[in-house]
């Protein structure tokens, strides 16, 4: 019989701090800084596992510790991406609202409203509907004489005024034309005609100088009796004004 103690179990190998951290960094999140600590930390603990010949344990929680990492990251660029989204549908909705205002009243426009129309050397700091016509003779020529409207309409006239900022417009007034539309109290709208009833037009303004504003006319055409409740501008990605036409 032998006088030799007898073996214990093989000491257990020690658990891999690396992996346990991944696995807390993971659960605490913290912002989706966590998250990233436990991407990193799970991939350290998971490669020093592997070399370590068994002496390191803790695969487990360093894969789960990875894993919820990966899933944070994820998680935290979404939210990033929707919360983005939400700010950007705000601030267009907002730049979007309709805004009133009495013929006279001048409308600032946005610096960042988007080219206009004609004036690639930048566009108007403030438009301003001064009066409006409806109807109103034709006085100005056209190749074959005075311009008449199509069959059953008569012209109907905004007179506007259009001011630049310290860069001033190089070509054109400054303001989108063919975004100018009388608004009828149905809900319908009519664009801008393609005669001149009268003059000067504002499509003829070939420039405004640096501070300086700008004044011509908008011609429409329009079915007798059929008064609008206002006349429109609309920027590009920018407020729609009207100028409420008394009457209308």
């Amino acid at each position: 019989m032998s006088d030799l103690p007898a073996a214990g179990p093989p000491a257990r190998a020690p658990l891999s701090g690396q992996a346990v951290a991944a696995l807390v960094c993971a659960l605490a999140w913290l912002g989706g800084l966590g998250s990233l600590a436990a991407v990193v930390l799970g991939v350290l603990a998971v490669s020093r596992i592997s070399a370590s010949s068994g002496r390191l344990r803790g695969r487990g929680l360093a894969t789960a510790g990875l894993t919820l990492g990966i899933l944070g990251l994820l998680g935290t660029a979404l939210a990033v991406v929707l919360l983005s989204v939400h700010n950007a549908t705000t601030q267009l909705n907002s730049a979007t609202d309709p805004v009133s205002l009495t013929l006279g009243q001048s409308a600032e426009l946005p610096a960042d409203g988007g080219p206009s129309l004609g004036a690639p050397g930048g566009g108007a700091a403030s438009v301003t509907v001064e009066s409006f016509a409806d109807p109103t003779p034709a006085t100005a020529s056209g190749l074959l004489g005075v311009v008449s409207p199509d069959p059953g309409k008569v012209f109907a006239v905004a007179d506007v005024e259009a001011c630049a900022g310290p860069d001033g417009v190089a070509s054109g007034p400054g303001v989108q034309v063919l975004q100018f539309q009388l608004a009828f109290a149905d809900g319908t709208t009519g664009g801008v005609s393609l005669v001149d009833a009268q003059d000067p037009p504002l499509s003829h303004v070939a420039s405004v100088p640096p501070g300086g504003c700008v004044r011509g006319t908008l011609t429409f055409e329009v079915a007798p009796g059929a008064r609008p409740v206002g006349v429109r501008y609309t920027q590009f990605l920018g407020h729609p004004f009207t100028w409420a036409v008394p009457g209308g």
